[in-house]
């Protein structure tokens, strides 16, 4: 059962969430994963604050040549505007994955985000098309590329005081390559043993700008530098993606626990990415 200590408040305004956080509420939106911590005692503070029905934090919009998507912004949401406007199709995959139909209606990506998990199935697609973080505080505001918000295993860059406004994602027009491979026990309502993101645009035959990005394994989501910059220049051949296979399995250091075991992730995790990048350049011919 819940603290019944616990304190809760709820925020009509954006006035209303920094007045709370000063207090020491901890906010939330979908509740998905906080209210499962609560739950089982794994947080400390017994004053939370809701979040999820703030009119500046909700909405999907196109404001030059960017989605902009409120951190409260359910999931299931966001998926429907990505296939509405045919956008985003790996990121839309991705979010597909998390939980069931029933967590999707009420988990947000803001508190994917700020959860921070490694295995956020969110993160590494975000940080493949460049997503950007909007951070506001009573004080301040302030942009922060998504790849530099985690920070360790449910560690972020939020600053005291501060909460994920909405998130932004940079369209695109340049012909790609995007995909997301996520490794669990089922394709839903499993929690990831190993991801592979990757956003590839090519002129010419020729990688201009390769992009991969990679969860569980490691303390967070992390982008895999060494495959990008050996990708990029490169026409796509199999050896080639094989060699960038190689260098993603390279950078991963995962762990073993109970959902796998370091192996086979540092393994799969090289071996996703190969297998997604051949089907689709093969589809490409």
């Amino acid at each position: 059962m819940l603290n019944e200590n616990l304190i809760f408040k709820k925020a009509n305004d954006m006035s209303d969430i920094f007045t709370y956080l000063k207090e020491g509420h901890l906010p939330f939106s979908g509740g998905t994963d906080v209210l499962i911590k609560l739950k089982e005692g794994f947080l400390k503070n017994n004053k939370v604050v809701y979040i999820g029905d703030v009119p500046q934090l909700r909405g999907i919009s196109i404001v030059n040549d960017k989605v902009v998507i409120g951190s409260a912004e359910k999931i299931t949401n966001i998926i429907e505007f990505f296939e509405e406007k045919n956008i985003f199709p790996a990121l839309k995959n991705a979010l597909l994955t998390i939980g069931s139909v029933q967590i999707r209606n009420q988990a947000t990506l803001g508190g994917n985000l700020g959860n921070c998990s490694p295995v956020a199935d969110s993160i590494p697609m975000l940080m493949c098309l460049d997503a950007v973080v909007n951070l506001v505080s009573s004080e301040n505001k302030r942009k922060l590329p998504l790849v530099d918000f985690p920070k360790g295993v449910c560690q972020n860059a939020l600053l005291t005081g501060e909460i994920i406004h909405s998130i932004e994602i940079p369209l695109s027009e340049s012909k790609n390559i995007q995909f997301y491979r996520k490794f669990g026990q089922r394709k839903e309502v499993a929690i990831q043993k190993c991801s592979v993101g990757a956003y590839i645009e090519i002129e010419k035959d020729i990688v201009k700008d390769a992009r991969i990005a990679i969860g569980a394994v490691y303390t967070r989501a992390l982008r895999v530098d060494d495959a990008e910059s050996y990708l990029n220049g490169k026409s796509l051949s199999e050896d080639v993606i094989k060699e960038a296979a190689t260098l993603i399995s390279a950078a991963s250091k995962p762990i073993t626990d109970i959902r796998s075991d370091e192996e086979y992730r540092k393994v799969m995790v090289g071996n996703g990415f190969y297998e997604e990048m051949l089907k689709a350049v093969k589809s490409e011919k």
